[in-house]
C-alpha cells in the first residue's frame, strides 16, 4: 500500500496516511476539522513504486 501525502489548504498541517489504491482520497484535517486537505505528489512513493515495477 502507498503512503499519500497530504497538506491542509486552510492551517497548513501536513501528514502522510497508508492507504489502498482504492480507498478516496481524505479530505478533512485532523487539526483543524475543515474539508481543505490536498493530496501532495510524493516523489518517495514514485521511487518505491519503480522499484517495485515487475
Amino acid at each position: 500500500m502507498p503512503i499519500y501525502e497530504y497538506q491542509c489548504g486552510g492551517c497548513g498541517h501536513a501528514l502522510e496516511s497508508l492507504q489502498k489504491l482504492s480507498d478516496p482520497p481524505l479530505t478533512d484535517c485532523p487539526e483543524c476539522g475543515k474539508p481543505t486537505l490536498q493530496k501532495q505528489i510524493s516523489a518517495s512513493g514514485f521511487w518505491w513504486l519503480v522499484w517495485r515495477w515487475p
